[in-house]
């Protein structure tokens, strides 16, 4: 749920004009946007037991979307897509569909995934298990547009971390035959 509701705020964040893209007008859109919450799936306030763990987990939701400007400065990024459904059948018959969180693409056409999380990093040895959503992403765009992504990232918000990877075909075309061996398990 806090997933949600941050995802939420960085998305209106893109709303803004660029130089409005600051930490304070963030934090404006979190009251709100858990309002909405609230509104749509009444059951979240469930999940607290009382009025101080609803404001202690708030107050980490906030510390989220601060984290945020820390990794990234928004106002130098025009996002081409947010939260994008991607959706293809690749040859074997399997469709595959995910919702990106954010899509950049730089004047030359290059596109770089960009995905949030709001827990902490992994360690390095899980690393490669967590770019596989990731790499699940670049395969769809790269069969809906012929071109791999450019670059795949993961920002995590508990930790400031960000995992990066360029894809090459090679590695996709691995990530494919390991979806068809899942599928055919």
């Amino acid at each position: 749920v806090r997933g949600t509701l941050v995802h939420s705020v960085l998305e209106r964040l893109f709303d803004l004009p660029a130089a409005g893209r600051e930490p304070a007008a963030a934090l404006q859109f979190l009251e709100p946007a858990w309002e909405e919450l609230r509104t749509e799936r009444p059951d979240v306030e469930e999940m607290f037991g009382s009025p101080e763990a609803l404001h202690e987990w708030l107050v980490s939701a906030r510390e989220l979307v601060e984290r945020y400007f820390q990794v990234e400065n928004p106002q130098r990024l025009e996002p081409a897509e947010r939260e994008k459904l991607v959706e293809v059948e690749l040859a074997s018959g399997i469709r595959l569909r995910g919702f990106v969180d954010r899509l950049d693409v730089a004047p030359n056409g290059a596109v770089r995934v960009v995905d949030y999380k709001t827990g902490k990093s992994p360690k390095p040895q899980w690393a490669a298990e967590a770019m596989f959503q990731m790499r699940f992403y670049g395969l769809i765009l790269w069969r809906l547009t012929g071109t791999p992504p450019r670059r795949l990232q993961l920002v995590y918000l508990g930790d400031g971390q960000v995992l990066t990877l360029d894809p090459t075909p090679n590695e996709l075309l691995a990530t494919e035959e390991r979806i068809e061996a899942i599928w055919s398990a």
